[in-house]
């Protein structure tokens, strides 16, 4: 009898459960918890954003920190946190709600713009480098679009 209650107090210490949800005789059996879509062990740690949850006999206990934003603002966009884009010539990465990026000297590309006519009075580019393969940002008497460049 003694070693018998000496195992369950050992088993509700380690198991951190209160007896009542015993479904043994011996050991209590702790209640897995749902959490955002998904079952989680008693004493698993959930992440949640900046924030860290655990699992706690069927309650899920979380801390209440302020998430700074993670996204990235960037020349009139915003951006995913970790994704990558490019800005002219150079690679741009967000990370946390900062941006970082190369810093490449952006040359404009060989080739001499078309003559400007009458054109679309449309901003397609702003430089070389929003223009596809070889296409040059050419002025077109309106706007300016991607044209292909002559070769003088």
């Amino acid at each position: 009898m003694r070693l018998l209650l000496q195992l369950s107090l050992t088993c509700s210490i380690i198991a951190g459960c209160s007896t009542q949800n015993r479904l043994s005789p011996i050991c209590p059996t702790c209640l897995p918890c749902y959490y955002m879509g998904q079952w989680y062990q008693h004493g698993s740690r959930i992440p949640d954003d900046c924030n860290t949850c655990g699992c706690n006999n069927g309650s899920v206990m979380c801390t209440l920190i302020y998430c700074k934003e993670r996204r990235c603002y960037y020349k009139g966009q915003w951006y995913e946190h970790g994704s990558v884009f490019q800005d002219k010539c150079n690679t741009c990465w967000c990370n946390d709600g900062s941006v970082g990026c190369t810093n490449i000297d952006c040359r404009d590309k060989p080739g001499v713009c078309p003559r400007p006519g009458f054109g679309v009075c449309w901003e397609e580019c702003s430089s070389d480098h929003d223009c596809p393969g070889v296409q040059k940002c050419c002025f077109n008497g309106c706007g300016h679009t991607c044209e292909q460049p002559n070769w003088q």
